[in-house]
C-alpha cells in the first residue's frame, strides 16, 4: 500500500491545503471514502455480540438496552446486519428469562396472581385487588418483552413473542417482517388444545404448510429456517395423523372428516408442485376414488410413502 500526498494551491491569502490518499491495487481512494468503506463491513453482529456481554443476565432492564442498541445505534445499517443481531437478540432474551422467572416465582402466590391478572385483563373485581407495584411490574415485563403466564399448577414468567414483533418488525428486512407477521398471525389463531383437540380447523393448518413451503422456496438462506420446518413438521403430522380428538377419520361414520376432506382439497388442488404437496394430491385422489371411506389402501399409501417432515 502506498501513501501519495497531494498538495492544493490557492491565491496569495490562501493556505495550502493537503489530502492523503491511499493508492490501492493500482486505484487512488480518497481516505473519507477508506473509512466509508470500513464502516459499510464492519461486523455488526460481532459488535453486538461484545455489547450484550456487558449487559447483566438478571436484569430485566438488559432488554430494553439490548432492543435500543438495535433501533438506535444501528439505525440506518443494512437489513442484512440487522437481521444477524436481532437473532443475536433473541438468543439473549432465551437467556435473561430464567433468571426474571425465578425472581418471579419467589414471591408470594398472591403476587404472582395479581401480576397474571393484568395480563389477563378479564375480571374487573380481581383488577381492582391489584397494587399500584404489581401494575407497574407488569408494565416492566411488557417493556421488556414478558408477560406472566400460568397453567392450572402455577404462575411463571414468559417471553412475548408479539410485543417484541411489535418493537422489531418496522427495522428487521421485509424478509423477516414477513416471517414475524406470519407468526403473529399464527399465535393469535392458536393451534392445539394440548392432548385434546385443534384448535383451529385442518384448512388453517393446509394453508400454513403452503405459506411456509413457498417462504423457504423464495428465501434459502433465511436465518429462521430450522425453526420454520420444526413448525412444518408439526403441522404435517398433524394434517396426515390428526390430533387427540381431532381425527382424520370420523369414529361414528368411518368416513374422512368433512374438515380434512376440505384441507386435502385445498392442497391438491392449489399446492401440489412439493413433495409434501405431491404425496396429499395423491392421498387426496386415493380417499376420493373410495368415496372417504375408511380404506387400507390410503394408509398402506401413507406408510410407504409418507415424506420425511
Amino acid at each position: 500500500m502506498l501513501f501519495v500526498t497531494y498538495s492544493c494551491k490557492g491565491n496569495e491569502t490562501s493556505k495550502d491545503t493537503q489530502k492523503n490518499v491511499v493508492v490501492e491495487n493500482g486505484n487512488v481512494v480518497k481516505n473519507d471514502e477508506k473509512q466509508q468503506i470500513k464502516k459499510e463491513n464492519k461486523n455488526y453482529s460481532e459488535e453486538y455480540t461484545k455489547f450484550l456481554a456487558t449487559l447483566d443476565l438478571k436484569d430485566i432492564k438488559s432488554i430494553s438496552k439490548a432492543l435500543n442498541y438495535l433501533s438506535e445505534t444501528l439505525k440506518g445499517v443494512d437489513v442484512v446486519f440487522i437481521d444477524e443481531c436481532f437473532v443475536k437478540f433473541n438468543e439473549f432474551h432465551q437467556k435473561v428469562l430464567p433468571n426474571i422467572n425465578q425472581i418471579f416465582i419467589k414471591t408470594p402466590n398472591e403476587n404472582q396472581s395479581r401480576v397474571y391478572d393484568v395480563f389477563l385483563n378479564n375480571n374487573p373485581e380481581n383488577l381492582k385487588k391489584v397494587t399500584k407495584e404489581q401494575k407497574e411490574y407488569a408494565e416492566l415485563l411488557k417493556t421488556n418483552g414478558f408477560k406472566a403466564d400460568a397453567t392450572p399448577e402455577n404462575y411463571f414468567i414468559a417471553i412475548d413473542e408479539n410485543i417484541i414483533s411489535d418493537k422489531v418488525k418496522n427495522i428487521v428486512s421485509p424478509v423477516m417482517k414477513e416471517y414475524l407477521i406470519q407468526l403473529e398471525k399464527e399465535r393469535k389463531e392458536y393451534y392445539l388444545n394440548e392432548g385434546q383437540c385443534l384448535m383451529v380447523s385442518p384448512i388453517v393448518i393446509a394453508e400454513r404448510i403452503v405459506f411456509w413451503e413457498n417462504f423457504l422456496i423464495k428465501n434459502t438462506k433465511f436465518l429462521y429456517t430450522n425453526k420454520i420446518n420444526e413448525l412444518l413438521k408439526n403441522y404435517k403430522e398433524v394434517l396426515v395423523e390428526g390430533y387427540g380428538l381431532s381425527t382424520v377419520v370420523e369414529s361414528e361414520t368411518k368416513t374422512m372428516s368433512g374438515d380434512f376432506q376440505y384441507a386435502y382439497e385445498f392442497m391438491a388442488k392449489n399446492h401440489n408442485s412439493t413433495e409434501f404437496g405431491k404425496f396429499i394430491k395423491e392421498c387426496y385422489k386415493i380417499w376420493e376414488k373410495n368415496n372417504f371411506k375408511d380404506n387400507k389402501e390410503v394408509f398402506d399409501y401413507i406408510y410407504k410413502n409418507k415424506p420425511k417432515y
